[in-house]
């Protein structure tokens, strides 16, 4: 990587992670722990012993509240574990994880950036590792696109630790996570976890290894045009959209929401962000299409302020499950189509 003195000089090889700390990251804030107790004169809700309602939290069988407690950072409470739980403070963990990412720069792999972000009680952080243009034969510019790795994990134990390749289109910002067997790695929320990513370094250099093999597929969907009979082909087999019937009196076996998630979703392979030539689309547009509605539809209903829509966005690229994700799909669905000749690249 290169950097610049304040004379801008180049210097050559010099590490994204220097200088780079828990707390320059925003992870200095602490996570407290207080014993929690019943108020049964508000519908059996458990309260901290502030009085402050536990989010989301809700338990009427609840004999022995004593054994429970509460946890707060930042002035809000997120979980009721048992009191024998110990969260996990965010600055030794994002302490232990730059200690993994230092000895993977120290194994040969080159990082271009370091990101960071606490929402809510879950933590990331963002290892950028490449950005590389993607050809596109319809237009002048590529689509640069960024690669990288993120690792998240929650400090209350409400998720587990996860690390995934993700990247991130910088057109339209949108993102995609991959999912695949061999580009995850998941763990459970335990005590040890912190001692679990040390030992990852060998399986952290097989997923970067996998990254040039995702670029080497963008770039094919780029050059591989489809017809808009297969786009509505594939949209309606990734939603499971049933066929319409012909009887105008019959009801449709598809909800409304359903309809209108196809028809969002088709509007951005024609309309959609950095969408801005006619003519024939590829599988790329397709892709695009499909995490554009993840990372800028759905997950923004219901976020106000820009600052909600931002973290929206953000999570739109992993924080939901793998079954309610579209963006993985698209890929795995149009390389299928690419492996079996249902598509084609063009000469």
């Amino acid at each position: 990587m290169n950097t610049k003195t304040e004379n801008e000089i180049e210097v050559e090889n010099a590490s994204a992670l220097e200088g780079i700390t828990a707390e320059s990251l925003g992870f200095a804030f602490k996570v407290h722990k207080e014993r929690a107790f019943y108020s049964s004169a508000e519908s059996e809700t458990l309260f901290d012993s502030d009085m402050n309602p536990v989010i989301g939290y809700r338990e009427s069988s609840m004999r022995q509240a004593e054994s429970f407690c509460s946890i707060h950072a930042k002035g809000e409470v997120y979980q009721m574990p048992r009191k024998s739980y110990q969260p996990l403070q965010p600055a030794e963990w994002c302490n232990r994880m730059l200690d993994t990412v230092r000895k993977l720069e120290a194994a040969g792999s080159k990082i271009e950036r370091v990101d960071a972000r606490v929402i809510g009680a879950r933590l990331f952080l963002d290892l950028t590792l490449d950005k590389k243009e993607i050809e596109r034969k319809d237009r002048k510019l590529g689509d640069v696109v960024e690669w990288g790795i993120r690792i998240s994990d929650t400090f209350d134990g409400s998720g587990g630790f996860k690390i995934e390749v993700f990247t991130k289109r910088l057109w339209c910002l949108n993102g995609c996570s991959h999912s695949f067997k061999e580009l995850r790695i998941n763990h459970r929320h335990t005590k040890n976890v912190l001692d679990y990513v040390d030992v990852s370094i060998s399986r952290l250099q097989s997923m970067i290894g996998q990254i040039p093999k995702l670029q080497e597929s963008y770039q094919t969907f780029a050059l591989t045009p489809i017809s808009e009979e297969k786009v509505n082909t594939v949209v309606d087999d990734l939603l499971g959209v049933l066929p319409e019937p012909t009887d105008p009196n019959e009801k449709s076996p598809n909800s409304t929401n359903l309809l209108n998630t196809r028809d969002q979703i088709l509007s951005n392979v024609w309309r959609g962000l950095g969408q801005n030539v006619e003519g024939e689309r590829t599988a790329f547009d397709v892709l695009n299409a499909f995490t554009e509605f993840d990372t800028h539809q759905r997950t923004v209903r219901g976020a106000r302020s820009e600052e909600e829509k931002a973290e929206s966005r953000f999570l739109g690229i992993n924080g939901m499950k793998s079954a309610t994700a579209y963006g993985p799909k698209a890929f795995e669905k149009l390389e299928e189509m690419l492996s079996i000749g249902e598509l084609t690249i063009a000469v």
